[in-house]
C-alpha cells in the first residue's frame, strides 16, 4: 500500500484527534500514567506482578488510550453503574421487609394474649 493512500486514510482519524477535547485528554492521561508507572519501575526495581501501584497505572493508562481510540473511531461510551440507585433500592427494600416482618410479629403477639 502506498504511503499516500495510507496518509488519506488516516487523515479524519488523525483531525478528530486534533478537534475533539475528550481524545486529547484521555490520550493526556494514558500517557501521564504510563510516564508514572515507568518512573515507578526504574526507581524501585521490582516486579511488576508484585507491585500493584505499578500494574494499576499501567491498566489505568491503557484503558485511557482505549478510550481514546474508541472516540476517534465514533464508539460510544459504556454507561456508568449506578451503585448508588442499587443501593437504594435495597436499601428501601430492607426497611420495607423490616416494617412488614415487626408488623406480623406484633400482630401474632397481640393476638395469642
Amino acid at each position: 500500500m502506498p504511503a499516500a493512500e495510507t496518509a488519506s486514510r488516516l487523515a479524519p482519524y488523525l483531525q478528530e484527534a486534533l478537534d475533539n477535547k475528550e481524545v486529547q485528554e484521555q490520550i493526556r492521561r494514558g500517557a501521564d500514567r504510563l510516564r508514572s508507572a515507568y518512573g515507578r519501575s526504574r526507581r524501585r526495581r521490582v516486579k511488576a506482578a508484585r507491585d500493584a501501584k505499578l500494574r494499576r497505572q499501567v491498566a489505568e493508562g491503557t484503558r485511557a488510550f482505549v478510550l481514546a481510540a474508541k472516540a476517534i473511531v465514533g464508539q460510544p461510551r459504556k454507561p456508568k453503574r449506578r451503585w448508588g440507585r442499587r443501593l437504594l433500592i435495597f436499601l428501601t427494600l430492607g426497611v420495607v421487609g423490616g416494617g412488614i416482618a415487626l408488623a406480623l410479629k406484633n400482630q401474632t403477639e397481640g393476638g395469642s394474649q
